[in-house]
């Protein structure tokens, strides 16, 4: 059968001025166990790449005006397995119920920390130190790291796999190599200019600093990115701009096919491009594929902590080995 608001939320052509129904949404944060309420538990609410963060009230509950939608609702509570929920939602089918399960061995807090809505490791990661990258072995190194933050990345298996990966390749890097890093979600932004690849310190605390939040407009990002890299150029050395996103990539002026003569334009000036992937949007990942295929660059897809730590370095030195 079809929901009884399936049309609801559509456009009408006969009706332009048809608004959305408008309801009250209520969101419940439990114990699973005893199904008490959890109060002022953090919980961040996801509709397609748009989110806001909020905490339970004194009853567990957190009420807000929504619309027929589909939600993605992230919850937590110290002590407790985080958890997320997703559920199409309407005026009769309006209410949200997150268990959380009790943490059955926690680790004791450091110091100073807080919780937030997503633990990542890597800000408690301390990146091993990479020796083996000689300057008689390797080229030097130009690389624009063009970062997607926006509030796709804001999951477990993406922005934190991403700082850990940064965080060992600073690591590695040699005064002569340069690293950028520039953002984009509603628009590009650079927060690291050019640096020595020496200077680990100020390069980690950008990385630890990143956060999520706006809509993917990666077309226009990236020729920044590119201009960047020309800009510091190194000449014989290995020169590239490397996207880290999800998938949820737009083109340049939505054009797919713009984009990949774009990579393939520019990969034939020197400068390549290269990819790395995070979490599970399948759609978006075949595209970035051949992206980075038209860029004479490399794929790296990061499923986990593991691959985070090794991938984005043993790739760089593949590149960059002298043969």
């Amino acid at each position: 059968s079809f929901d009884e608001f399936a049309e609801a939320a559509c456009p009408s052509f006969s009706k332009p001025n048809l608004k959305p129904a408008e309801f009250d949404m209520e969101i419940s944060v439990i114990d699973s166990a005893t199904q008490e309420p959890l109060s002022n538990s953090p919980i961040e609410i996801t509709i397609g790449e748009n989110f806001n963060q909020a905490s339970t009230d004194g009853n567990g509950s957190f009420r807000q005006k929504a619309t027929i939608n589909f939600y993605i609702v992230m919850a937590e509570h110290p002590g407790y397995n985080s958890r997320s929920v997703e559920k199409h939602v309407n005026p009769k089918n309006r209410k949200i119920i997150i268990a959380l399960p009790l943490i059955e061995k926690t680790t004791p807090l450091i110091p100073g920390t807080t919780s937030s809505i997503i633990k990542s490791d890597s800000s408690l990661f301390v990146p091993e130190l990479k020796s083996g990258f000689a300057l008689s072995d390797y080229k030097r190194n130009n690389i624009v790291f063009l970062i997607d933050k926006s509030s796709s990345m804001n999951k477990p298996d993406c922005m934190p796999y991403l700082k850990t990966a940064l965080s060992q390749l600073a690591t590695m890097a040699r005064a002569e190599d340069r690293i950028t890093i520039i953002t984009y979600a509603n628009e590009a932004k650079i927060v690291l200019s050019s640096t020595p690849g020496s200077d680990h310190e100020k390069i980690n605390g950008i990385i630890q600093q990143l956060k999520c939040g706006g809509k993917t407009e990666g077309g226009k990002a990236i020729q920044a990115a590119y201009k960047n890299a020309e800009e510091n150029f190194i000449k014989g050395g290995v020169n590239q701009v490397i996207i880290a996103t999800d998938g949820g990539f737009n083109g340049l002026s939505e054009n797919e096919t713009e984009l990949m003569q774009l990579a393939g334009t520019r990969s034939n000036d020197g400068i390549k491009l290269s990819v790395l992937a995070f979490g599970q949007n399948r759609f978006g990942k075949a595209m970035i594929m051949r992206l980075a295929k038209q860029g004479q660059g490399f794929y790296v897809f990061i499923p986990d902590e593991n691959d985070a730590k090794e991938k984005l370095s043993e790739n760089i030195k593949l590149q960059s080995k002298i043969k």
